[in-house]
């Protein structure tokens, strides 16, 4: 199971340096126990063309210098026994 987050735009647009993004676990069904797993993407400024940041896997990214004039958005992978 996947969800994809539209790529991330605070308000006044693209993140900017030191800017905390969070990501949340989503709405899912399924058989718990569903354990969630994260990855941050770096898109180009109008969220296509992304590409996994080395080492962003938790529920919160803090934008760095590399992040400018991109989108950014989580991949959020929910997973339960049944898979």
């Amino acid at each position: 199971m996947r969800e994809r987050q539209r790529p991330h735009r605070p308000p006044g647009g693209l993140p900017r340096d030191g800017q905390t993004l969070t990501a949340g676990n989503g709405t899912w069904t399924g058989t718990p126990v569903i354990t969630y797993t994260r990855q941050w993407q770096r898109c180009d400024a109008v969220g296509s063309n992304c590409s996994d940041i080395a080492g962003a896997t938790s529920g919160a990214y803090v934008a760095g210098a590399a992040d400018a004039g991109h989108a950014l958005r989580a991949i959020v992978t929910a997973q339960n026994a049944a898979g």
